[in-house]
């Protein structure tokens, strides 16, 4: 429950330690590009994920990059995320392998096909029937990876922050990675894949 623990204080004091050693970076971004708020956010999205912040260099210099293209909290985790891949594979590899389980085409079409672009940003808008379809069969699925490891479903970067909003609150110890956070000196191995099936 780390992300519920950080708030604007936590936040300031992680930025303060930072300071010491790179100013510039904390005096240039905050909060002329992005504003504590935005940075206190992405963190708790991290944390959210059990990915680590202590990276916070890496962190703050991903969105200084991004942050004047986009504000929006979820589109610069994911930025955060790729720069951040070597540690998110590494966490989640045994023995230089890192085993997942993948989403058959007919499911990430329909995950891609519900989700919605709004002004005020984008949400997935699935159909009830096809989500159970998909989180039943996660279900059945997760069963393989009993002493694999932590079981892990692995996406295309565009649905990942849909996929975990649609898996969070059922599997909440499922990490959903993208193709991108798997750095190259990785194996993948498939333990399974999800499909739209009806059970």
């Amino acid at each position: 429950h780390a992300h519920e623990l950080i708030g604007r204080q936590e936040v300031q004091g992680l930025l303060d330690n930072l300071a010491k050693s790179y100013p510039k970076l904390v005096e240039e971004l905050i909060p002329t590009i992005v504003s504590l708020g935005t940075v206190m956010r992405v963190l708790q999205n991290l944390l959210k994920e059990g990915v680590s912040i202590r990276d916070l260099r890496s962190i703050l210099e991903t969105m200084a990059d991004w942050a004047p293209k986009t504000q929006d909290t979820d589109i610069l985790t994911e930025y955060v995320r790729h720069a951040l891949s070597r540690a998110i594979s590494s966490e989640l590899s045994v023995n230089g392998t890192v085993p997942v389980i993948t989403l058959s085409q007919p499911a990430e079409d329909a995950i891609q096909k519900s989700i919605q672009h709004k002004e005020t940003g984008s949400y997935l808008a699935i159909d009830p029937v096809i989500a159970q379809r998909i989180l039943d069969s996660i279900g059945k699925v997760i069963t393989m990876f009993e002493g694999t490891g932590r079981p892990t479903l692995l996406v295309s970067p565009q649905l990942r922050p849909y996929v975990r909003s649609l898996t969070e609150r059922y599997y909440p110890a499922l990490s959903i990675i993208s193709h991108n956070e798997i750095t190259p000196n990785l194996k993948v191995q498939s333990f399974g894949t999800v499909t739209l099936d009806a059970s």
